[in-house]
Order: C-alpha cells, then sequence, then structure tokens
C-alpha cells in the first residue's frame, strides 16, 4: 500500500477495510471486489484494480502467503468483531462439548464478548464498516473500535475491567 501511487485503485469486498483505507491513504480508490481468494488475486495480475486487501489468515490457508506484498497491523486495519474466533456449538453433556471445552480459553472469553457485544448493540452486520478489537493490557481490557457511517469514520481505543464497561465507553467516543 505504502508503494502505490496516488489515484491507485485497490479491491476489497469489506465495507470495513475500505473505509479504513481511505483514512490511511484518501488519495487511493477503492472498488467492490467479489470472487474466492484466486479470483481476487487473478484481477489484480490482470490489472482490474492495483491491488487488493485480503485477509492473511485465508490467503495461509490457502497456501497463498506468497502473495502478501504487506501486511496491516490492527492499529491501521481493525479487525470485524469476533475475526479469528473459532465457535463450536455441541449438545451439552456430549462428547462433542466435553472435546469443545478443551479448546476453550476462558480468558480470551472476555474479550470476545465485548466485540460482540459492539457488533450487537450497534445492529451492525458483516456489510457494516465496523471493527473492534479487544486485548489484554496491564490487567485490564483494551478495546479499540472502528466504524465509519453516514458522519464519517472515527476510532476509539478505552480501557476497562469488563466487556460491558469497554462498550460503553467505546461507544460513548464513536457517537454511538
Amino acid at each position: 500500500m505504502n508503494d502505490l501511487p496516488s489515484g491507485a485503485v485497490v479491491g476489497t469486498g469489506s465495507p470495513r477495510r475500505s473505509a479504513q483505507l481511505t483514512g490511511l491513504r484518501p488519495d487511493l480508490q477503492t472498488a467492490e471486489l467479489r470472487g474466492n481468494v484466486e479470483t481476487r488475486l487473478r484481477k489484480v495480475l490482470d490489472g482490474e484494480v492495483d491491488a487488493a486487501i485480503l485477509a492473511e489468515a485465508g490467503l495461509a490457508r490457502l497456501g497463498r502467503a506468497d502473495a502478501i506484498e504487506q501486511r496491516l497491523d490492527p492499529e491501521q486495519m481493525v479487525p470485524a468483531p469476533g475475526q479469528g474466533a473459532l465457535a463450536v456449538e455441541a449438545r451439552s453433556g456430549s462428547a462433542a462439548a466435553g472435546l469443545a471445552a478443551t479448546i476453550d480459553d476462558p480468558a480470551l472469553r472476555p474479550l470476545l464478548i465485548a466485540e460482540r457485544n459492539l457488533l450487537a448493540e450497534t445492529g451492525a452486520g458483516c456489510r457494516s464498516a465496523l471493527g473492534a478489537l479487544a486485548t489484554r493490557e496491564f490487567g485490564q481490557i483494551r478495546f479499540q473500535a472502528f466504524v465509519a457511517d453516514d458522519r464519517g469514520a472515527r476510532h476509539a481505543v478505552v480501557h476497562g475491567r469488563s466487556p460491558d464497561e469497554v462498550v460503553s465507553e467505546a461507544r460513548k467516543e464513536l457517537g454511538l
């Protein structure tokens, strides 16, 4: 992204990524980019777009990490709420529930709850320009949130002890 000339066209299928890219590089153009990973990469190679923003996890899973030219850290591109979380649903008391319990991490649960609560409380969906990332910092929850709507793009970074506390503070800072 840093090497792209002014006016370059960057494809993405995500309104959240598009809005954040515009904040990072207002001189770039964004374009809707649909299709599977190979289709999206081909559109870059064919010159339909100058670059594409894709999830690193998806590229790695498909053995296409070689296509990564630049990584954007969460300070630049706040991920979608719950990004990277794995949900397992199983009947209570079943062998599957017991197996799922072995991979559960109770320390991470409040972080995921904070991200999902912001999503639920705003009514946002997968086509919304909303990002959230909760991490642990100095014994508290560090909650980073991003939203873009008709009032513009806004970021917030707040700290608190509980998911409810950080979501409430982030909503205030974001004006939601």
